[in-house]
Order: structure tokens, then sequence, then C-alpha cells
């Protein structure tokens, strides 16, 4: 069984904030890992506009998890991923915010994901984010922490 494979299974009953902070956190920690065994850097617009190796498979594993466990919702990550809602929900992910801070080898960087809800104009029903480098993790649910 893979790694995401195991994910799966084992937050195939969370509910959507439980599944929110774990895959933040995976996410994140993943990131972090890629980072201590070296990851490549591309530039998207400029210098300070980089992408990395970890940013692509962090969104990969959080885009692929959604779509094994919410399938009918959409996805918009920002490196590339991307899925139409089905449901009027769609799960926004920026898997490393702070990429050229986490490429210098700074801790001030995190991963982050909503959960946007069209029923509630737009406002994010769901807010995680994980910062790695000292292993917290914020989560809101309907406007509160």
């Amino acid at each position: 069984m893979t790694d995401t494979q195991a994910f799966i299974s084992d937050h195939r009953n969370d509910s959507d904030a439980e599944l929110a902070e774990a895959l933040v956190r995976h996410a994140g920690q993943l990131a972090l890992r890629m980072r201590a065994q070296g990851v490549g850097t591309d530039y998207k617009t400029s210098i300070s506009d980089v992408v990395t190796d970890a940013d692509r498979a962090a969104e990969a594993f959080v885009a692929e998890v959604l779509e094994a466990l919410r399938g009918d919702d959409g996805v918009l990550g920002e490196e590339g991923a991307s899925r139409a809602s089905q449901t009027g929900r769609t799960w926004v992910i920026d898997p490393v915010d702070g990429t050229y801070n986490f490429s210098q080898g700074s801790g001030y960087f995190c991963s982050a994901l909503a959960l946007v809800d069209d029923a509630s104009a737009r406002t994010p029903a769901i807010g995680a984010v994980h910062r790695p480098a000292t292993d917290t993790t914020w989560l809101a649910v309907d406007g509160t922490a």
C-alpha cells in the first residue's frame, strides 16, 4: 500500500475539517522532508517567484486524496491542479505558501488549504494552515478558529 493509499484509508470517514487539517499537515511535512533531501527549483515570473518539486509533489498528493475522498468537489491548486465542482464546493490548495523562503532553507513557509462553498457567498467554509518548521496547525471552520 502506498503512502497516499494509506492516508486515504486512514481518513476515509473524516469530516471536511478533519480532512483539511490532516491534508495540510501531511503536505507540509512532505515538503519539509523533500527539502531535506534536496529539491529542484524552477522560476515562474522572476527570481523570487519560484516553484519547487516539493510544491508539485505536495499539491499532487492533496489533489489525489481529494479526488478519492471528495471526488465531486472542485479543486483549484496554485501549481495547476484543477477540477470543476459538481457540488458547488471547491478546495483551494497552496501546497507550499512562501516557496521562496522554503527554497532558501527558511522555516517561514506553510501549507494551506481552504474549502469554499458557493452557498456561502464564496467565503471559505474551512481554512487550514500548517507550519512544518514548528509543527503547528491552525484550523478555522465557518469563521471560528
